[in-house]
């Protein structure tokens, strides 16, 4: 039986919440401490967890199938056309269900890198971000070319891609940047996380409580003061979604539309330290440290 997480009359007008607004339906919680999570193109996802890598369901956190692509430590770090990312120390792999087999467990990565950070999915290939001998894209496609961002070591950066674009958009040292395989790399300003709408040419970065959106150019669009520290950002189909944390210790979903207009707004009992939306914006997940929430994601 579904929960409804919809606020109440008087929090939506406190809000500016207007019909036409998202609203959050509970479906299902997941015991687990996930170690990355991507919602796969029909909105299932892919979940790491216990040194496996899971299928689930989100309907009804159900594990339908779990599969030891790479370590113990193996981690999801994106999914994109039914084939998932899994990243560890040693760089990562593309896991593709319905061509996996056990005889290639414990395989060598499809990409290395010395010193990963993180790694996406781009159009035609994959990138990752390394932090050995500076801070580096490797972009996979045909052949491989890697970017130097930054001639100092960018040890817990993170990127955002999209397997639609040739951009990535990368948070590094307390600055933000938009970059490609071509070696173009547009600085954004200060940021301590980004996301990236592919098909709306957007990035998004977010510094403390400011939420800004910049142009595939490089142009700031818009830029707002949110209402607490932000702890996690990412995409939810066309709009972005964004974690608040509240000076009282309770936490907030909020999502703005391309134009920067508040379209949800969700209090939780705490701040989730994660959030993960799907591709098609219709499921979204809540992390945190023991446990996996999902939601599905509908119009009012």
């Amino acid at each position: 039986m579904r929960t409804s997480f919809l606020l109440s009359a008087a929090l939506l007008a406190a809000t500016g919440c207007t019909p036409g607004d998202l609203a959050f339906d509970h479906t299902s919680n997941l015991g687990v401490d996930a170690r990355g999570l991507e919602f796969t193109d029909d909105d299932s996802a892919q979940v790491g967890m216990y040194g496996n890598t899971c299928a689930v369901n989100p309907e009804n956190a159900t594990i339908e199938e779990d599969v030891d692509v790479v370590e113990e430590d193996d981690h999801v770090s994106d999914s994109h056309e039914g084939k998932a990312l899994i990243a560890n120390a040693n760089g990562v792999r593309v896991y593709a269900p319905n061509d996996w087999n056990w005889e290639m467990d414990g395989y060598e990565p499809d990409f290395s890198a010395p010193s990963l950070q993180d790694s996406g999915f781009t159009s035609g290939g994959v990138v990752l971000l390394d932090a050995f001998q500076g801070c580096n894209l490797t972009f996979h496609t045909d052949s491989a070319n890697s970017v130097q961002i930054a001639d100092t070591s960018c040890v817990g950066a993170t990127l955002a891609s999209s397997g639609m674009s040739d951009k990535v958009a990368v948070a590094a040292g307390g600055e933000a940047l938009i970059a490609d395989a071509s070696g173009t790399v547009t600085a954004l300003g200060g940021a301590d996380q980004v996301a990236l709408d592919a098909m709306g040419g957007v990035v998004y970065t977010t510094n403390g409580a400011a939420l800004a959106a910049y142009d595939f150019d490089g142009v700031q669009q818009w830029s707002l003061d949110l209402a607490g520290d932000v702890v996690s950002v990412d995409m939810l189909g066309a709009h972005v979604a964004v974690m608040i944390a509240h000076a009282d210790g309770t936490g907030e979903l909020q999502t703005f539309d391309a134009e920067g207009v508040l379209a949800s707004s969700l209090l939780t009992p705490s701040p989730a330290q994660s959030i993960v939306g799907s591709e098609s914006g219709r499921e979204i997940a809540m992390v945190l440290p023991t446990e996996v929430h999902f939601f599905e994601v509908r119009d009012l």
